[in-house]
Parts: structure tokens; sequence; C-alpha cells
């Protein structure tokens, strides 16, 4: 489980948009007392906490992207 913070990439832009390493499955988005299963129209915002499961370990939630894969939102 990771704390979404403005640091994070990406944010806004929906899950369709997005490349993920490979082995990598967004589970569960908490956003305030909702649970969101994520669409590929969710995005992930500000203060969620973002639930991954990975066949690889995941130290920070800016890992999860492919590197090829860049656009703004934060640093990484």
């Amino acid at each position: 489980e990771f704390y979404v913070t403005k640091a994070t990439r990406n944010l806004g832009i929906p899950l369709k948009e997005l490349k993920l390493k490979s082995g990598i499955l967004l589970a569960v988005v908490v956003r305030g007392h909702e649970i969101i299963i994520p669409e590929g129209t969710t995005s992930i915002k500000d203060g969620d906490s973002v639930i991954l499961v990975s066949k690889s370990p995941i130290q920070n939630i800016n890992d999860i992207y492919d590197e090829s894969f860049v656009t703004g939102g934060g640093k990484a």
C-alpha cells in the first residue's frame, strides 16, 4: 500500500493512458472513506492510498511506471 502525495507522478491522468511496468496491478484506490476498484477512467489523486499487487518489490509508487513512459504531474 502506498500513500499518494503531490510528488507522485501522473496525478489526475486516467489509468488507461498510463504505461505500468509488467507484472503490476493497481488493485484498489482508497479516497477518503471511499473504496474504488479502478477502471480505465480512474485516476490517482493527492491524498489517495493505492493498493498494488506486484510480481517484483516496489519501494515507491513512482516505481510502477514503465520507464519508457514519461508525463508530467510530479517528480520521480
